[in-house]
């Protein structure tokens, strides 16, 4: 079980490292896309909801407030009323930066045969549903 668990944080992590690559392009901060993508979610909208759900992260909220005015400079994010809402250019950008994610993730097993493919996603699932617990 040991050895798994360490297969699939490598896994988490190589998907992270796709996922860095894909918005690196865009010469943002990590604090930044990382506000950015909480108000993409839709899992908060409001500076305060932001600072909360990162407090953990050690910025101050003045450094949320500032990350927020630099979404608004790039035309991605609008204010209205204290809510910060993703406009339809931010939406692109996230959507765009999430299909570079998934081509360089998947990229690594393009080397494979359809046939090969299709036998990782079997072995997969009967990983996945060997590890569920039994209700």
């Amino acid at each position: 079980m040991v050895r798994i668990d360490q297969y699939l944080s490598d896994l988490a992590a190589f998907r992270d490292d796709a996922h860095l690559a894909a918005w690196q392009s865009h010469s943002i901060e990590g604090h930044i896309w990382e506000a950015f993508t909480y108000l993409w979610r839709g899992e908060v909208t409001t500076l305060a909801g932001l600072y909360h759900k990162l407090e953990h992260r050690g910025n101050s909220q003045d450094e949320y407030k500032q990350a927020l005015e630099n979404l608004i400079k790039r035309g991605w994010v609008k204010e209205e009323a204290g809510e910060y809402r993703v406009t339809p250019p931010g939406q692109d950008v996230r959507q765009a930066v999430e299909e570079a994610t998934d081509r360089y993730f998947y990229g690594a097993w393009s080397c494979f045969s359809k046939g090969e493919k299709e036998e990782l996603q079997t072995l997969l699932n009967l990983l996945r549903d060997g590890l569920q617990p039994d209700t």
